[in-house]
């Protein structure tokens, strides 16, 4: 990523003001469709970064955003079968005993009769170009090869990602 790479703080680019004020309005209404009073903050975009991943096989590993309120990535270039973003609940609100909701086995090795809304303790998106994809920051995620399709990820994803304080 470009965090690691130099290239970062992109919010401070002024050619990517408008950019980022659309961010922002985005982040309130993302706010305001959990049902928070969204006009309670001000929002500040306050770390931002080139996200490139270009080699067949590689993933981001599960990590969070502990400093941010809301993270965010938008897919700038995506391939073809490109491996998607998932988070991870480790939560588990519904989980009646230990184990019983583990989701990374197939489902016929699973307790699921059905996966749905109450059962799920991750889920995934596959990307495409233009989207934007918000989440709270201390929610894990990372990358993981999509499950849509056999092929592996054979061409470059990039994106533009960052993290929002609310104010």
């Amino acid at each position: 990523t470009g965090e690691h790479i130099g290239k970062i703080d992109i919010h401070h680019n002024i050619l990517f003001k408008d950019f980022f004020e659309c961010i922002s309005k985005h982040a309130q209404t993302y706010v305001n469709l959990l049902g928070i009073k969204s006009e309670l903050f001000d929002y500040y975009v306050n770390k931002t970064w080139l996200s490139i991943i270009d080699e067949p096989g590689e993933h981001m590993v599960f990590h969070n955003h502990s400093n941010s309120d809301i993270s965010f990535i938008y897919y700038l270039e995506v391939p073809e079968n490109p491996d998607c973003i998932s988070f991870k609940n480790v939560h588990k609100p519904n989980q009646l005993f230990m184990g019983m909701m583990d989701d990374s086995r197939p489902i016929e090795k699973t307790f699921f009769r059905e996966r749905n809304n109450l059962n799920y303790n991750s889920f995934f998106i596959p990307p495409k170009p233009g989207l934007l994809v918000m989440w709270p920051g201390h929610l894990l995620h990372g990358t993981i090869q999509n499950p849509y399709t056999d092929e592996l990820q054979t061409g470059r994803r990039n994106g533009i990602a960052g993290d929002i304080s609310l104010v």
